[in-house]
């Protein structure tokens, strides 16, 4: 287990993050709520992904899920979160399932909770190629859904496990530094309680809204990867280097029209040197999805594993629209 690297997860909920100072810190991930059962949409996951990219962190993406939303919606459901999310360069998927209502309208029995979560695990991993975790908490599951277990042992683990309880949490949230988080506060156990139907966690959200720390103004949920840096970066298909900056003074904000110069090829990654999937002229209209900078070159990405180069080595040969 990394513990000299820290993951974030991130909402709604926090309107104003300094991901600069979340950077100075060791937080190398930043996982954002992108979607909320089948049309509710975080209106500020682009805003996080964007910050969180710009320092060049690994970015994940979470679906809230509902599971009162009928059988037939569940593909619905799970497609909306896919849908939402193909706009940014998201390494890595997670699944949320914890206490979905206070409404008892809404409940659902737990056979039927297993069911239609499992639907939409079975649809995410079917119709993307990046990695899948599932987030949950034994106790969750233990009393409201038992059945998960039937089906989860197939599955990567994103689990919560805080070293504290209830009345420790609500009694003694702190404001502390991050040196004093390092010092004093760190889990004092090697790995969460893993469900009865897995054998391993894959990662582990081990403190959540008891600390303030510096770069947030909201209380901070943090994970860890359970394995070195290298190997995060190796599950997530990740090059720590791959970008220096994602924008330059004077950029639109993303998405944003190009407008094309000359004959280009476009390459599966931002390098000149890497494989040529197509070729765009002066009549291709291309939106910039994501920007690159990297050695003073500047790269576009206009769809997965999609670039062309807006300037190498000194020339420009593409502008904003």
């Amino acid at each position: 287990m990394g513990t000299d690297f820290f993951l974030i997860d991130v909402s709604h909920w926090d309107p104003s993050v300094d991901w600069k100072t979340l950077k100075s810190h060791n937080v190398i991930s930043a996982i954002v709520k992108a979607t909320d059962g089948y049309n509710g949409f975080n209106q500020l996951f682009h805003t996080h992904c964007n910050g969180a990219k710009a320092e060049g962190m690994v970015l994940g993406a979470y679906h809230f899920f509902r599971p009162w939303i009928d059988q037939a919606s569940i593909e619905k459901q799970a497609q909306f979160f896919l849908d939402k999310t193909t706009s940014q360069p998201i390494k890595f998927i997670a699944l949320d399932l914890e206490e979905y209502t206070k409404n008892p309208a809404n409940k659902v029995a737990p056979s039927v909770y297993s069911q239609r979560a499992k639907a939409a695990a079975v649809y995410l991993r079917s119709h993307s190629n990046l990695p899948l975790v599932v987030y949950t908490r034994k106790s969750f599951l233990d009393i409201y859904t038992p059945q998960v277990y039937d089906w989860l042992w197939n599955f990567d683990l994103w689990l919560a496990h805080w070293r504290y309880n209830e009345t420790d949490l609500h009694s003694g949230r702190q404001t502390i530094t991050w040196e004093e988080l390092v010092e004093k506060h760190l889990p004092p156990y090697s790995g969460p309680t893993v469900p009865p139907s897995n054998t391993k966690w894959t990662l582990w959200q081990w403190t959540g809204e008891k600390y303030f720390l510096p770069g947030m103004i909201t209380l901070i949920d943090l994970s860890y990867f359970n394995g070195t840096k290298e190997a995060f970066y190796q599950w997530a298909d990740f090059t720590a280097d791959e970008c220096t900056s994602h924008s330059e003074p004077g950029d639109p904000a993303l998405p944003h029209g190009v407008k094309v110069l000359a004959l280009i090829q476009v390459h599966s990654s931002p390098s000149k040197t890497a494989p040529v999937v197509g070729n765009l002229d002066t009549t291709a209209t291309p939106n910039a999805l994501d920007v690159c900078i990297k050695d003073g070159d500047k790269y576009a990405r206009i769809g997965e594993n999609q670039w062309i180069a807006m300037r190498f080595k000194g020339v420009k040969f593409a502008d904003w629209a």
